[in-house]
């Protein structure tokens, strides 16, 4: 299968994945605005309450009983040195703490 064809067919299952949880009731945000933070936008860095590590946002997801959880990827040091390469998920009541700094998706890790 040729690289774009193989693009298309990943971007049609991705589609595919999220009508499906939209259907079930999910909803996707490209943005995060938490009381009292900085809005959490794709390559912001923040931190987890319980982990000395910064996270970088991805995408915000509230499931169907409302609970908000907040997709990263990281962990990294503030300045952005990534220390492992890891995808993960928490809720969103576990941030702390929310950098000023938007790395662009390239410095993101992303």
């Amino acid at each position: 299968m040729a690289p774009a064809a193989a693009r298309k067919a990943i971007e049609a299952r991705q589609a595919e994945w999220r009508a499906c949880l939209e259907s079930k009731g999910f909803t996707f945000h490209e943005e995060l605005r938490l009381e009292g933070r900085l809005p959490l936008i794709r390559g912001r860095m923040f931190r987890i309450r319980g982990s000395r590590y910064w996270w970088k946002f991805n995408h915000g997801r509230t499931v169907p009983d409302g609970r908000i959880e907040v997709h990263c990827s990281g962990p990294f040091t503030k300045a952005g040195t990534p220390i492992q390469n890891a995808t993960r998920c928490f809720w969103s009541d576990r941030v702390s703490k929310v950098a000023r700094q938007v790395l662009n998706p390239k410095e993101a890790g992303q």
